[in-house]
């Protein structure tokens, strides 16, 4: 699992806003829209607000997001074809989507504008109710709280798309036929339902490379003094743990030592569970030990990983490999 972190930025974008965010440089506040949301072709300032940041760019929302998981629909089975087979729900490894009517489909094909957006996929998310001027409202569910998201919308025909996270809603400019927008959002609050529709009659849309994550996570750090020992040399290990979190988040921690041929030695107590304090930065010595030549020859890994001691899951590792040479 990688590093986690979070940017603080401020991005000027041309796709997203949010409601009650200023208008453009020089003027005021831009005209509601319905719902009280507004879109950017109305003001271009896209900023942190009230603990949200809207981007609408992949890369630009992935640099600042940190860790995420990423769906893109290339390992589900196909659901339906262009022209029927809508079903009302579907489960995928993080979050299900429900559909109102049943609209939903994986498509592995290109349909009257719908299409993949992953790099060398095929397959994506669609919203399609096979009946003309009848949009379908789409919701994700995710299994654990998040705080980041990301996804491409695809096909906003002559309708915008609305976004609603935490019972705000976020405009989507309709783009044509074919084309494709990025909505990416970090918050502060967490939440587990994104809910999306057509403020139209948009019969089929389609979502794809959906980013997700929780950007507030602690992370294990492990350090050596040396990858390469010799007879006589030291070896010193360290844990350092980092929690970003803006309250005390409790860890269980795993700490392990993998000799040549694979005897497995655990450092610690197999249960160690502890609470790192808010914005807390901590750091434990891990292994010190002197080769003297005993020792069999090889690689030796060292070992971390934290958990969430209340679910199981895994919330960061990082192994180390440090060669004995005599």
């Amino acid at each position: 699992m990688g590093r986690n972190g979070r940017g603080k930025v401020c991005v000027i974008a041309a796709g997203l806003l949010w409601p009650g965010a200023v208008g453009a440089a020089g003027g005021g506040p831009a005209p509601e829209r319905p719902g009280g949301a507004r879109t950017a072709t109305e003001s271009r300032a896209i900023a942190r607000t009230e603990g949200v940041t809207i981007f609408d760019d992949q890369a630009a929302f992935l640099a600042a997001a940190g860790q995420v998981l990423t769906e893109g629909f290339e390992d589900e089975a196909p659901v339906g074809t262009g022209n029927s087979g809508g079903v009302a729900s579907l489960a995928f490894d993080d979050f299900s989507a429900t559909a109102v009517p049943a609209a939903l489909k994986i498509l592995d094909v290109p349909w009257v504008g719908n299409h993949n957006t992953t790099p060398l996929g095929k397959q994506y998310l669609s919203g399609d109710t096979d009946t003309l001027m009848a949009s379908a409202d789409l919701t994700l569910t995710f299994a654990s709280p998040i705080h980041n998201l990301g996804m491409f919308l695809v096909d906003l025909d002559a309708f915008d798309a609305e976004v609603t996270i935490n019972g705000a809603t976020y405009i989507i400019p309709a783009h044509g036929d074919g084309g494709e927008s990025y909505f990416g959002i970090l918050s502060d609050v967490e939440f587990t339902e994104v809910a999306v529709g057509s403020t139209g009659g948009d019969n089929h849309y389609s979502l794809d490379d959906l980013a997700y994550g929780d950007p507030c996570l602690p992370v294990a750090d492990l350090m050596a003094n040396s990858v390469l020992i010799r007879i006589g040399d030291r070896l010193q290990t360290r844990l350092e743990l980092t929690n970003a979190c803006a309250g005390a988040t409790p860890v269980e921690i795993k700490l392990w030592l993998k000799a040549p041929g694979g005897f497995l030695t655990p450092l610690q107590d197999p249960h160690l569970t502890v609470q790192l304090a808010a914005g807390a930065a901590a750091g434990v010595e891990v292994l010190d030990h002197t080769f003297g030549g005993l020792e069999p020859p090889g690689s030796y890994e060292i070992g971390a990983r934290l958990i969430d001691p209340a679910t199981g899951a895994g919330i960061s590792e990082e192994v180390i490999a440090v060669e004995f040479a005599p």
